[in-house]
């Protein structure tokens, strides 16, 4: 990849490091969650979207309502969902471990080039989008937008995707971060 690319990314860790030393602001108890803000209009909007035949844009209305958040109180609405979802991945898998061994073997890098080189193509993004690997980055996987309009995906090496989850990794990193900022241009 290009040396630019890679004094983007060494700008970006230094300026992580200088962040780390920087105290950390809080954000207000008063300050509000998107995952709870739902449109007031959101079934009447769905109908006009589908009914012009996806060429119609919504327009959203909210009565946003502030809720109150306590470091103390985390917010336990859908606590009773995810153990149900544990339990019954528990029961299904018989084990953390069973269930991340279901994924399939872990997978070289060069079929990992090979699943992405694929993906960007099908998506038709191969001319928009790069990647890189770079020894030990903290994430496995993240998609950096740069100012100039490029868009790169960064892979952790030595990468550690298994066979039959590297789709699902694909589909969020390029099909939700990638194709929303393209869309959103």
């Amino acid at each position: 990849m290009a040396i630019k690319s890679v004094n983007k990314l060494i700008e970006i860790e230094e300026a992580k490091k200088k962040k780390k030393k920087r105290k950390i602001r809080k954000m207000p108890p008063d300050f509000p969650h998107v995952g709870h803000l739902v449109p007031n209009n959101l079934s009447q909007e769905k109908k006009e979207f589908f009914a012009n035949k996806e060429r119609y844009n919504p327009k959203f209305q909210y009565n946003i309502q502030i809720n109150k958040f306590s470091k103390n109180k985390p917010d336990t609405k859908y606590i009773s969902i995810a153990k149900k979802i544990i339990e019954s991945a528990l029961k299904f898998y018989g084990s953390h471990k069973n269930f991340v061994n279901s994924g399939g073997n872990i997978i070289t890098k060069n079929d990992t080039q090979i699943f992405i080189d694929n993906y960007l193509k099908e998506a038709g993004l191969s001319h928009k989008v790069s990647y890189l690997f770079i020894k030990n980055w903290i994430c496995s996987t993240s998609v950096i937008h740069w100012h100039d309009g490029k868009t790169e995906i960064i892979i952790r090496d030595p990468v550690k995707y298994r066979k039959h989850k590297i789709i699902g990794v694909l589909n969020h990193e390029i099909g939700t971060h990638v194709i929303w900022k393209h869309n959103d241009i």
